[in-house]
This record gives C-alpha cells, sequence and structure tokens, in this order.
C-alpha cells in the first residue's frame, strides 16, 4: 500500500522521517546524486531554497552580532544597553562579519549545493550525473524554472 500523494514538495519534505531528511541533505551537499527520484526531486528542491538563502542568513548574523557586541560592551565596560547600541563601532563591526560571512562561507555552501543540484537534475533528466562535461549552471538554470520542479514531483511524488 503507497502513502497518500503530498500535495506539495513542502508538504512531502515536512512528512518525510528525519533521518531520510538528513541523509537527502548530507547527499546534496556533498555534490552526490540520491538514489530514487523522488528523494532525488526532494533533494533538488531542497538545494534550490538553499541557493536563495544567503542574503537572509546574512542578515540574521548581522543582527545576533549586534547584539552580541552591544552585550560585550555593557558587560566589560559597564555602560548601559542603550549607550551600547547608540555606539556605531557595534553595527560596523557586526556588519563586516556578516558580509566576511556571506562573501566567504556562503560561497563555499553554494558551490556544494549547486553541484548537487545538478547532479540530481541530471538524474531526473535520465542523463549520468558523473559525466565530466556535466554543465552544472545549465542545469541549476533548469531547476530554478518556474514549473520544472512541480512537473517532475507530479511524476514521481509519493
Amino acid at each position: 500500500m503507497s502513502e497518500p500523494k503530498a500535495a506539495s514538495l513542502r508538504d512531502a519534505w515536512k512528512a518525510e522521517p528525519a533521518a531520510s531528511r538528513r541523509v537527502i541533505a548530507k547527499t546534496v551537499e556533498q555534490g552526490k546524486p540520491l538514489r530514487t527520484h523522488r528523494d532525488a526531486t526532494l533533494g533538488v528542491w531542497l538545494g534550490v531554497r538553499q541557493l536563495k538563502r544567503g542574503p537572509y542568513v546574512a542578515g540574521a548574523t548581522f543582527v545576533v552580532l549586534a547584539v552580541l557586541f552591544a552585550g560585550l560592551r555593557v558587560f566589560l565596560e559597564g555602560s548601559s544597553w542603550l549607550e551600547a547600541f547608540a555606539d556605531p563601532q557595534v553595527y560596523v563591526i557586526a556588519g563586516l562579519a556578516a558580509l566576511l560571512q556571506l562573501f566567504l562561507f556562503n560561497r563555499q555552501v553554494k558551490q556544494r549545493f549547486r553541484r548537487g543540484v545538478a547532479v540530481n537534475v541530471a538524474k531526473l533528466e535520465g542523463r549520468s550525473p558523473k559525466a565530466p562535461d556535466l554543465d552544472v549552471d545549465a542545469l541549476v538554470a533548469r531547476a530554478r524554472e518556474d514549473g520544472w520542479l512541480a512537473q517532475r514531483w507530479a511524476r514521481v511524488g509519493r
């Protein structure tokens, strides 16, 4: 007996067991193809979502670091929270750290996810994911096209 078909990829991802989600995420991040077409479709969906996350992560990093640096200033200098948040140095340091995170760390993560998306798109299209001439840019662009993932999910999603 098969499970009922999930209405969307998001619903299917939420319904997936935690262990299965970890395996899919780790496999895509490592740039490897997943075993089934269903998992490959979920992996492409997850990879495309991860590729869109960069600016949001940097913004959250900025806010967290600004609060931490202000708190450090309150703790070390004994100033008030209001004085600490009024100091522009807090925002400059937090902003530089967030930019560093965005341009260095995030670039490495995106490269890994781009490869994972590309090999799984190739698998879904019936091509060899291990081909040396894999055009990563074209395959990632195809995965981002409107309706492409939904069309694949309609074929394999359960």
